[in-house]
Parts: structure tokens; C-alpha cells; sequence
């Protein structure tokens, strides 16, 4: 496919009905992004063009098409996945450096509340299976200021939303 030199070539993951709305809904509105292939682990898949994209490999030649076909922006495009499909993903989009969107959840396309070309960056809540936990700093500040403070059974994001609040350092390995 030819590129248009003022849109972002685009790698759509999944090939099934919500990256076929995502391509139908890139092609016929006027966006910055421009589709260019599929990525889906569905063999029986590669080598179809739908919507005259092309299906081209499976989750783990994410990188390497990325790199051959000079991808700019990576759409996720399985309102369905789980959390640790979802992560597996996404892994692979963190090895190329380009900008990865993930298109809405599906309850909320089913409703109306958005549409499926609302992409919106993955973000820690996608990937760790719940809510970021909001910290009542004024209530706790006081109490733990110039303290000791040990934190356990959080080993990643609690405790850095707690070390950035409160400036707290670290201990040395």
C-alpha cells in the first residue's frame, strides 16, 4: 500500500470484527492514521486482505513488521482480551518504541458511551487488572512524614505511586 506522506502508517491488532470496524472507520474518516496491515494469531487469517489490508503474521513479528513496514502508531484492536493476553501484547508493542493505542473495552462500545475509533493510550489499569489506588495524601502525609516506611505485597505499581507522592527513597540493593 502506498503511504500518504501526511498520515501515520498504522498495524492494526486483530483481525476480527473490531479491527475490521477500526479500518472501515479509519478509511472512510478524515484521520491522521492510515492502516496499512493486520496482525492477528489466527493463522487461517494470514495472507487474507480485508478491506484491502493485508493479514501479515502473528502477535510475535510485531517488531519486525514494525521495522519493515515503517509503522508509526500500533492500534489494539481485541476489545475482549484478557488482562494477560492483553500484556503479552503489549510487551511486544514496548519492543518497538512506536506509540500503542488499544481501542475501548467492549461493554462500553456495546452501550454507546464511545465509539470504536476512540483510541486511547494502554495504560497500568489495562494491564495490572484493577484500579490505580488513589492515595488520601492530606490524611496520610502527617502521619508518615520524616517516618520509616515499609511497604509490602506491592511490588510494582502501589509502591511507585507511593515512593513518587511522598519522595521517599528507595533502599540500595
Amino acid at each position: 500500500m502506498k503511504k500518504d506522506n501526511n498520515k501515520k502508517s498504522t498495524l492494526i491488532i486483530g483481525a476480527g470484527a473490531a479491527g475490521t470496524l477500526v479500518v472501515r472507520q479509519l478509511q472512510d474518516n478524515t484521520t491522521e492514521l492510515l492502516p496499512v496491515a493486520f496482525i492477528d494469531d489466527n493463522v487461517r487469517k494470514h495472507n487474507l486482505d480485508i478491506l484491502g489490508i493485508p493479514v501479515i503474521a502473528g502477535i510475535d513479528q510485531i517488531e519486525y513488521y514494525v521495522q519493515q513496514l515503517k509503522i508509526d502508531n500500533i492500534v489494539i484492536a481485541i476489545p475482549s482480551l484478557r488482562r494477560r493476553e492483553l500484556n503479552a501484547i503489549f510487551q511486544e508493542c514496548t519492543k518497538t518504541k512506536v506509540k500503542t493505542q488499544i481501542i475501548p473495552i467492549i461493554k462500553d462500545l456495546v452501550i454507546g458511551k464511545v465509539s470504536v475509533n476512540q483510541f486511547r493510550d494502554v495504560q497500568v489499569e489495562d494491564l495490572i487488572g484493577r484500579e490505580l489506588v488513589e492515595l488520601n495524601i492530606e490524611s496520610i502525609s502527617d502521619y508518615i512524614t520524616n517516618k520509616v516506611v515499609l511497604v509490602t505485597g506491592a511490588g510494582g505499581s502501589i509502591v511507585q505511586e507511593f515512593v513518587v507522592k511522598f519522595h521517599i527513597s528507595t533502599p540500595k540493593s
